[in-house]
């Protein structure tokens, strides 16, 4: 038996070779699909509400449906729709209202991609290192900052967080390679930039925390008191150069003590899921257990058990572009590259 959805049909990402692990490909898949599918439901609203509201004012609903229906040349087959008073989404909801309403519930969708995400890798790297990993270390750990912010001092002070499972605990279970890290970023945890790739991603799993604080408080309808706090440690500690975006990723705050969140919040969310996915798939690759799978995908490639080639230059192409088609596309490779995985049995000599 297996099961279909019209949400998640796998898109062009899923067999993207950007992205190492498969949990990452189809995460990565399956979030950018939503943003595929919203934006032409957003363009669908607005068209249909400039559509009604030239008939809004006939008295009785019948005309005023089946005159908007009639425009917009709906299928016959959706007598559901077709039943509906089309006058109540345009004379008593805003637009900001329903576009709002479909970001926010592509937001929880995205939300839930992300869990799954986590909960799939730890998955793998419980089958990689061939034991169970209790307490949901990785699937919990992947969602919770490893620091606790103290804003009533200046300047603002940090502390470990009370999160037991948090990022650290987790990128404990996956050991740096000395091999996969000094093939894709020597100067780890700097990268090329300047920017330290771990300072940065404590920075995503905070503004991380306050879109999870306020999707468990949709889902569960009781308001987390913690939102204010870590609005403000997103505020005034989080900043745009950390995140790796052109704005920050936040919810939305009146200023009366309302918080929620829009179409445009979403968007940033979406931004900030994509790159942290991007960074867990890397520290996998770069871990004990990447460098294993990846010499697993090289042996098994057809073009490692050629004949190789005199001219080492090309030899070395060759092999950059066998893996970069396994995922491993961020490695240098040079002859240290390929006699270590020569070495391993991996590629042709």
């Amino acid at each position: 038996m297996k099961w279909r959805s019209a949400l998640f049909t796998p898109g062009r990402v899923e067999k993207k070779t950007t992205l190492f692990t498969q949990p990452a490909r189809e995460a990565h898949d399956r979030i950018t699909n939503l943003l595929v599918l919203t934006h032409p439901a957003l363009t669908g609203v607005w068209q249909f509400r400039e559509t009604t509201k030239h008939f809004a004012s006939l008295s009785d609903s019948g005309p005023v449906r089946d005159a908007v229906l009639s425009f917009i040349n709906f299928p016959a087959a959706e007598t559901a729709i077709k039943r509906m008073d089309l006058r109540e989404s345009v004379s008593k909801i805003s637009w900001e209202r329903q576009r709002d309403a479909i970001a926010e519930m592509t937001f929880l969708v995205a939300c839930s991609v992300f869990e799954n995400f986590t909960s799939a890798l730890q998955d793998l790297v419980a089958q990689s290192n061939g034991i169970a990993i209790n307490n949901r270390r990785i699937e919990k750990g992947f969602q919770f900052p490893a620091l606790s912010f103290d804003l009533n001092v200046s300047p603002p002070t940090s502390t470990a967080s009370s999160y037991r499972d948090n990022w650290k605990t987790a990128l404990a279970l996956l050991p740096q390679s000395a091999f996969m890290i000094g093939r894709t970023l020597p100067t780890f945890p700097t990268r090329p930039n300047g920017q330290n790739i771990l300072s940065d991603f404590e920075m995503k799993m905070q503004a991380y925390l306050l879109f999870k604080k306020l999707r468990n408080t949709i889902v569960h309808g009781n308001f987390d008191p913690d939102i204010p706090d870590q609005f403000e440690v997103v505020d005034k500690i989080v900043d745009v150069a950390a995140l790796g975006m052109n704005s920050k990723a936040t919810i939305s705050h009146d200023g009366s003590g309302e918080y929620y969140i829009t179409y445009y919040d979403v968007v940033g969310f979406v931004a900030l899921l994509l790159s942290i996915i991007r960074d867990i798939d890397f520290f996998y690759l770069t871990s004990q257990q990447g460098e294993s799978a990846l010499i697993e995908r090289l042996k098994a490639h057809r073009d490692s058990k050629a004949s190789g080639q005199g001219d080492k230059t090309k030899e070395n192409a060759r092999l950059k572009r066998t893996l970069a088609s396994l995922g491993g596309n961020q490695l240098k490779v040079d002859d240290v590259t390929r006699n270590h995985f020569i070495a391993n049995g991996a590629w042709r000599v």
